[in-house]
């Protein structure tokens, strides 16, 4: 397994997850010819709560709701967000762009207001506008926008254009905007007609924090190693989303102060990707830097928004939401010492050490059914799996612990049987000589 960052300190209490749900849902007939939401993933979205707020992509903007093959399912699925308390924002592209190399645009001109003006309404129009809160305009300027096209005082009116044009679509909307990286400070600010919400950074871990694909190696590359070396003397930025950038430099003081501050007007977020070891310190450091929007996954840099990153429930925890009720009770170390101090001292011991993934208690000794523990967050059957060694005594356990988890109990008896384990499915009882094949994201 791959090493995980320092653990970040208390979670931080002001955290919301901003997810780009970009998974298409799917949906299975219901009574009275109804359709119900059937994805694994949108269906542990919503155990998740409030805490989230989603961006809805059915195809690079709305589409028809009655018309299109996807409105059917989009709508029974984001039914059952809002009835979990789960804000959905629409996506809305706004620039003119080309893919360059797989996963890296080119913006080469503002798309016509006219067509995102279309699609903003396309959204406020009924049944999607009263499941929305608002409007997620993706490929906004940033403060350097101005040196591929038109002034900077141009790229400033034309988004304080569109968050005007989403506020008379739909009054009380929230507008969101994607710049990626700092924007120019004059879209901030929703009293003035700037932004609610502004995604400030939108890119690769190592962009967060360059020591990130080298956490077990010394010397650590640094924040400072991202800037260009006759700005150096300046000083770097510490780990988080001004990590790339430099004091007194690059232009974004006034950004970094008013967003540490809470000055600005506008709420602060940052999608990081590409993040194989875990959410780490990130929701703490972004917290730190007056951020209150923030997600974190293991998906690449090629397609970032496919899938939930396979450490969703640590996630949650990390931003300090409640745990949701589709993510294994055994995630963390205090509970899950609790319940092995009931099995045996050896075991509860090594689960306080924080050892869960390779504890092999002596053999003889009380806890030596005990060889392994670790959960997995399955992303294509929404599945829970408790990997275990030991004597089927621990079942009754086990399905206690699960009750009401839709889960997966993989069950291997002893050595003898482990080139052919069978699998306890815990909603049905019965089991099962298919292997559970899409466990990853050991603890």
């Amino acid at each position: 397994a791959s090493p995980s960052p320092p653990p970040p300190s208390a979670p931080p209490s002001t955290l919301h997850i901003l997810l780009p749900l970009y998974i298409y849902p799917q949906a299975v007939p219901g009574p009275g010819g109804t359709l119900n939401c059937s994805s694994s993933e949108w269906l542990a979205v919503a155990d998740a709560g409030p805490g989230v707020t989603t961006i809805i992509n059915p195809s690079s903007g709305p589409v028809n709701a009655t018309t299109s093959a996807e409105g059917p399912a989009y709508m029974a699925c984001m039914r059952v967000l809002r009835d979990a308390g789960v804000r959905m924002l629409g996506y809305v592209p706004t620039k003119e762009s080309f893919e360059e190399s797989p996963g890296f645009w080119v913006q080469t001109d503002f798309r016509d207001a006219s067509e995102v003006d279309a699609m903003v309404a396309l959204w406020a129009a009924e049944p999607f506008g009263s499941l929305l809160e608002g409007i997620f305009l993706d490929e906004a300027s940033n403060m350097w926008s101005h040196n591929s096209f038109n002034t900077s005082d141009e790229h400033v009116a034309y988004y304080r254009a569109r968050f005007a044009s989403v506020r008379s679509a739909r009054p009380g909307w929230t507008v969101a905007a994607n710049s990626g990286s700092p924007p120019y400070y004059s879209m901030l600010d929703a009293a003035t007609g700037g932004a609610d919400l502004i995604v400030a950074f939108e890119q690769n871990a190592t962009k967060w924090d360059p020591a990130w694909p080298a956490l077990g190696s010394y010397p650590r590359p640094k924040c400072l190693d991202l800037i260009r070396t006759d700005a150096r003397s300046q000083g770097a930025h510490p780990p988080g989303p001004w990590c790339p950038y430099c004091y007194n430099w690059d232009g974004v003081d006034a950004v970094v102060s008013a967003a540490a501050g809470g000055s600005s007007g506008s709420a602060f977020g940052a999608l990081v990707y590409a993040a194989n070891n875990g959410a780490g310190a990130v929701p703490a450091q972004a917290a730190a830097a007056g951020f209150s929007y923030i997600y974190v996954t293991d998906a690449p840099f090629e397609s970032p928004w496919s899938a939930l990153p396979s450490y969703w429930c640590d996630l949650l925890s990390a931003a300090g939401l409640p745990p949701s009720s589709s993510c294994p009770p055994l995630v963390s170390v205090a509970t899950s010492a609790a319940w092995l101090a009931s099995r045996s001292a050896e075991s509860a011991s090594a689960a306080t050490a924080g050892s869960l993934v390779s504890y092999d208690p002596p053999a003889g000794t009380a806890g030596s059914w005990w060889r392994d523990r670790a959960y997995a967050y399955d992303q294509a059957a929404a599945a829970v799996a408790l990997l275990l060694h030991g004597d089927a005594q621990l079942q009754p356990t086990v399905e206690a612990i699960l009750q009401g988890v839709s889960a997966a109990l993989v069950w291997e008896q002893d050595a003898s049987i482990a080139a052919a384990p069978f699998y306890w499915d815990v909603t049905s009882g019965a089991a099962s000589a298919t292997r559970f094949t899409g466990a990853h994201a050991w603890v």
